[in-house]
């Protein structure tokens, strides 16, 4: 996660410089639908899995921070900008707090960087819809195959897999938006790590332990390396297997020698941006817009702002909203409450008289 996120937020800084960051997001999906998978494979042997518990763990893990910086985005925009160009952040608040905001973002833009970035302030949550979508699904699926054996949820996963890979395969030329943004082009890659996590027993026995840091260093090389090579511009296609195919590499667990990549992966730094990934996520690229709106041109402080910003919302938001038994009516209110906010926007912003070219509250207030 912590490799996945710094490309990530590089490509985002400076896609020059990064061209294939974008495939963090790739790496994100496999590493998700892996423990999701894990997970739900864990509890359905000791017989305490639930659709319920599922789906609340996923409202406790996403909606908390997800809400905290939905309506400190909306307040930017309302008091520091000009208030007439509020509308469209609006609903796209909605559809990020609804999860389709890449359906939005993909009939808006038609392209990912077809649409000014301070009308975008949001562009960054598509990946998280996209996930939230599949997860409505995919437990359903999963519980009915597991009914029938762990083996028949193996070979479900992979043949789907399969299928979604050749799908996009077919697509990702003719359609490069559609199968950039919608979850019938993307599922594949989510599958990739639940595929993983389901054959992971029979898997580990096929690699001898003398062959487990080559597997590692494979996975660990294609994945950067893909980070490098891949290019935005021309290769949303089957190139994407490459850091996803290295994400599974790593995750099959295979690099347990003193010499390997799990030297890299774990030490104090790595494991913790890894942890703080997903508040570094949702708050690098607003911090973005706002370093670039009031010309601040400094990727140190930037950093620092970032790691600060993210840190606390991991300690003081995400934590305990997940770990507090009782968090869960909070985060319903907290919510309801950016809901309220958003649709007040969209109900008064025709009310604004823009003919007068009101200063905002910021410029006025210097």
């Amino acid at each position: 996660r912590a490799l996945a996120v710094i490309a990530v937020i590089i490509f985002h800084l400076s896609a020059d410089s990064l061209k294939g960051g974008f495939a963090g997001v790739d790496v994100f999906f496999v590493i998700s639908g892996y423990l999701i998978t894990s997970i739900i494979i864990k509890e359905n042997e000791n017989n305490i899995f639930s659709l319920k518990s599922f789906w609340v763990r996923r409202i406790k893990r996403i909606i908390p921070a997800l809400s905290v910086v939905t309506i400190t985005i909306l307040t930017f925009k309302y008091w520091l900008l000009f208030r007439a160009d509020i509308e469209p952040s609006a609903y796209q608040s909605l559809a990020t707090l609804f999860s389709y905001a890449n359906i939005y973002l993909w009939k808006l833009t038609r392209n990912y960087w077809g649409i000014q970035p301070e009308d975008t302030l949001f562009l960054h949550t598509w990946s998280l819809s996209l996930e939230e979508q599949f997860y409505i699904i995919y437990p359903v699926l999963v519980v009915l195959v597991l009914k029938r054996s762990i083996i028949a949820l193996k070979y479900f996963c992979l043949a789907l897999c399969i299928v979604g890979f050749i799908f996009f395969t077919i697509y990702c030329d003719d359609k490069p938006q559609a199968s950039f943004y919608l979850l019938p082009f993307r599922f594949w890659e989510l599958l990739i790590g639940c595929t993983a996590a389901s054959f992971q027993a029979s898997t580990s026995k096929l690699f001898s332990k003398s062959h487990s840091p080559l597997i590692g260093w494979i996975g660990f090389s294609t994945v950067v390396a893909s980070f490098f090579l891949i290019d935005s511009e021309n290769d949303i296609g089957p190139s994407l297997l490459f850091p996803t195919i290295g994400t599974v590499l790593i995750l099959f667990k295979t690099a347990e020698s003193s010499y390997s990549v799990k030297r890299i992966l774990s030490n104090l730094f790595i494991t913790y941006i890894g942890k703080i990934s997903y508040s570094l996520y949702l708050w690098h690229w607003p911090l973005i817009f706002f370093y670039e709106h009031f010309n601040i041109n400094s990727n140190f402080l930037y950093a620092v702002s970032l790691l600060f910003v993210s840190s606390a919302s991991y300690f003081f938001i995400e934590k305990p909203a997940r770990l507090h038994p009782k968090s869960l009516p909070i985060i319903v209110i907290t919510f309801c409450l950016t809901l309220i906010f958003s649709l007040y926007i969209i109900k008064n912003q025709g009310k604004y008289d823009t003919s007068s070219f009101n200063k905002t509250y910021w410029s006025g207030f210097l």
